[in-house]
């Protein structure tokens, strides 16, 4: 979710770089000063790598070696941990991490990019992210969510034979949202921005603005036994993410 104060941010696969943010900056040009916490993506040329680090919670570019779930600012405590053999592939900018479908996945445990935003903050989170499987099953790429349910749960999935990207932000039942959109056919790399801001919850899709739901009040999915989990669930009915993934 590309913030950055001064200078162009841009929109394809050519420059990037992403954080944790809790101050109110403008996103893409057409954002407004959204929220507290920024799970986000600064977009910039090759020319102008500079990052815009105040205030930022955390920026994993995945660059390291072997494509380590290292917080670039230097909070170890905002590291991951790696499950299964998650290999480096070639990513926006430097290295993007490789999920093979089957058991690879990153676990955040640190409580900056958990219990502290994910209650009912204002939070934006954004990333890159290149499909390679044609899969008819749900892939999940973000989740902090128990098993299927949808008590205090976030997650971020992904159909590849539809090209159908769904965001789930739920209390409980009656208190939730859900915002679908089908993503653009023969694209390489897709960058993807979900903003939430009192009740209402925005999903970018390439700096557009695809969706939004609104809630009847601010959807609190705070729980201390979850943790953000990267290419994988506890799920059983969808599938762990089969592709990179990268500038988280």
């Amino acid at each position: 979710m590309p913030l950055r104060e001064n200078g162009r941010p841009r929109t394809d696969v050519h420059g990037g770089a992403s954080v944790f943010d809790n101050h109110h900056k403008p996103a893409f040009p057409m954002f407004r000063p959204f929220a507290a916490f920024f799970l986000c993506l600064f977009l910039h040329s090759l020319s102008a790598n500079a990052q815009v680090t105040s205030g930022l919670i955390a920026w994993y570019a995945f660059d390291g070696d072997s494509c380590q779930a290292v917080d670039v600012l230097g909070t170890p405590t905002n590291n991951g941990f790696l499950n299964g053999d998650i290999s480096c592939g070639c990513g926006v900018v430097g290295n993007a991490m490789y999920f093979d479908g089957v058991d690879d996945y990153v676990v955040f445990p640190g409580t900056a990019v958990n219990e502290n935003y994910f209650n009912t903050t204002d939070f934006t989170i954004s990333f890159y992210f290149k499909p390679t499987s044609q899969s008819s099953q749900d892939q999940v790429i973000l989740s902090r969510r128990d098993g299927c349910g949808i008590d205090h749960a976030f997650a971020i999935r992904y159909n590849p034979f539809s090209r159908n990207l769904s965001v789930l932000l739920s209390e409980a039942a009656g208190v939730n949202g859900t915002i679908a959109a089908q993503l653009s056919p023969n694209r390489c790399w897709y960058h993807v921005a979900v903003v939430r801001v009192g009740a209402r919850t925005r999903l970018y899709i390439d700096a557009r603005l695809v969706g939004e739901v609104n809630a009847l009040q601010r959807v609190d999915v705070s729980n201390d036994t979850l943790l953000l989990t990267l290419g994988g669930s506890n799920c059983a009915l969808e599938r762990p993410f089969e592709g990179f993934i990268d500038e988280l």
